[in-house]
């Protein structure tokens, strides 16, 4: 029996609307598939836990696939092709596989069968996310499949419980300020997540920000202002990029932490506080303590729970996972809705990433916006990176067969001849080279490209 999405039409009803319309389709059937308690082998899947085979050759496809089925309490089972399907031991309640390997499937016996259209893998990347944003805990806000986020969502909930400070360390874009709102919200604390940045206020200031001023303490204090400490009173203080503050305030920082209580610049009493600190930095904290610009007392104090995000680059498997996140991200807030090929998504996971996670959110959003189709393939990505987030380890003797330096070359060829045509005109450029004005203004940056200017009509 195949099931495919239109079949699944009506039994997607009544499911909880979690998703936005651009997913809802396929994590609905997904979902009554595996809830469902109709009649029929539909209703076998309602028994906990049901076994759910995937059968797919792409491992990030497989992977996202088989998150779906794991987030939704189900035993999963993967193999990469017909033949190792079948050495699986079974019975199997489901098999979920690409419509090119049904009919070898259905031929083994093997069934009763979900086949995924081709393509869809941002479709079920999106459901994964989605489902995650919508079930309790601290992984919530971390959208990924890898075993090194589960890693870091396992450590974020061994040390939410607990008051001790956290000290959160990672490169810049990897979502330091993420990990720690996923704290807050796995420690139980009914009190506000403060943030500040350390490193966005100048010293004098942020010790009024920080723990409060009296009114008259100085020539702006026309009143008496409570600081960060008291806002964030019975729940979350987190420090991002603690390793800028100065001395003088890390002393006092110190003595905030260990006594539970902060005084107010300008007054003379104290105000008991019961505050969870958290901190952030990019800074190596123990060559500044060698260096004497940070105190080692308050180094030690605040790294009592460390907790460190991986980078992107060593965890590519994310990637598919967070493309789609972005994109529905993106047609949420009323903007084009695209679609990433599978080898678009391969090139991306083949980056580096240098600004992580951040640089991969700002590359897609620049690529859905620049793009000129629905579907986004891996030469416009290519062009897109233009090498600064390319494909590690490629040489120069790489580039010279590559498809990518041959349709670049090609592009930009093309574009100086519509120029030319035009006289330097480039709205009349873009519509000979059928692409958007918007598109040609960025290949022509990207490029290099000089435009000719426009000629001025003779006034004879």
């Amino acid at each position: 029996m195949l099931i495919d999405r239109s079949t699944l039409a009506d039994a997607g009803r009544g499911v909880r609307s979690w998703l936005t319309p651009t997913v809802r389709v396929t994590f609905d059937a997904l979902t009554s598939l595996a809830t469902s308690s109709s009649p029929g082998w539909v209703g076998r899947l309602a028994a906990r836990p049901a076994r759910v085979l995937i059968v797919e050759p792409d491992e990030p496809t497989r992977r996202a696939i088989q998150a779906v089925f794991a987030r939704l309490g189900q035993e999963v089972g993967v193999a990469a092709s017909v033949g190792e399907a079948v050495a699986l031991a079974g019975p199997w309640h489901l098999v979920v596989a690409p419509p090119v390997l049904v009919d070898d499937l259905r031929s083994r016996g093997m069934g009763p069968i979900l086949a995924h259209a081709g393509g869809e893998l941002a479709s079920l990347a999106g459901a994964i996310t989605d489902e995650r944003a919508a079930l309790p805990g601290a992984a919530d806000r971390l959208i990924g499949v890898s075993a090194a986020l589960d890693e870091l969502r396992a450590t974020i909930e061994r040390v939410a419980p607990h008051r001790s400070t956290v000290l959160i360390r990672g490169e810049s874009g990897t979502g330091k300020e993420l990990v720690a709102r996923a704290v807050h919200d796995a420690s139980g604390r009914r009190g506000r997540f403060v943030a500040v940045n350390c490193a966005a206020i100048p010293g004098p200031l942020l010790e009024s920000e920080l723990f409060g001023h009296k009114k008259g303490a100085f020539t702006d204090a026309h009143r008496d202002k409570p600081g960060l400490f008291e806002d964030a009173d019975g729940g979350t203080l987190f420090l991002d990029e603690v390793g800028e503050l100065p001395l003088p305030l890390q002393v006092k920082l110190l003595r905030a932490i260990q006594e539970s209580e902060v005084r107010r610049v300008g007054d003379t009493v104290t105000v008991k506080v019961d505050v969870r600190v958290l901190a952030a930095t990019l800074r190596d904290l123990e060559a500044e303590v060698r260096g004497g610009r940070f105190r080692e007392d308050l180094y030690y104090r605040l790294n009592v729970l460390p907790v460190v995000i991986p980078p992107l680059r060593d965890r590519p498997e994310d990637v598919p996972v967070l493309v789609a996140a972005f994109a529905a991200r993106h047609a949420e807030r009323g903007g084009e809705t695209r679609r990433f090929t599978g080898e678009a998504i391969a090139l991306l996971q083949r980056g580096a990433w240098p600004g992580n996670v951040r640089q991969l959110e700002n590359t897609v959003e620049r690529a859905i916006v620049l793009a000129d189709t629905a579907v986004i393939d891996a030469a416009f990505v290519a062009e897109l990176l233009g090498g600064g987030a390319g494909p590690a380890g490629a040489t120069d003797g790489d580039e010279d067969l590559s498809i990518k330096k041959a349709t670049r070359s090609l592009e930009a060829d093309l574009i100086r001849r519509a120029l030319a045509q035009t006289g330097g005109n480039r709205t009349s450029a873009a519509r000979l080279l059928e692409i958007s004005h918007r598109a040609l203004l960025y290949k022509i940056k990207a490029y290099g490209i000089t435009t000719p200017t426009p000629a001025t009509p003779s006034r004879n």
